[in-house]
C-alpha cells in the first residue's frame, strides 16, 4: 500500500481546503515516490521542489496544509514531512 500525501491551501482561516498537490497515483516529484527509492540517501540531501497554485490564491493570505496519511502501519520508521525552507514567487 502507498501512503497518502497532499498539499492544501485555505484562505480563509481553515475553513474551506483548496488542494495543490496530490500524490496519488502521480510518481513526479521526489516525495510521491515509492520506499525504498530513497534509502541510501544522507540526511541532509533536500530536494528542491517547486508547485503552482491556481492563479486565484495569488496575493492571498492563507494556511498551508501537509497530510501525510500512512496506510501501512508496518513502516513506523517514515514520520512524514520533512520540509526545511520555503519561499513563495510569482512566476509571470
Amino acid at each position: 500500500l502507498r501512503d497518502r500525501k497532499s498539499i492544501r491551501i485555505s484562505t480563509d482561516n481553515g475553513t474551506t481546503w483548496t488542494p495543490v498537490f496530490d500524490c496519488d497515483g502521480n510518481n513526479t516529484v521526489p516525495f510521491c515516490q515509492p520506499w525504498p527509492a530513497f534509502t541510501n540517501r544522507l540526511g541532509d540531501d533536500w530536494d528542491v521542489i517547486s508547485i503552482p497554485v491556481n492563479a486565484a490564491l495569488v496575493g492571498q493570505v492563507g494556511m498551508i496544509e501537509f497530510n501525510y496519511n500512512t496506510v501501512d502501519s508496518g513502516q513506523g520508521w517514515e514520520r512524514g514531512w520533512r520540509v526545511d525552507d520555503m519561499n513563495f514567487a510569482r512566476c509571470d
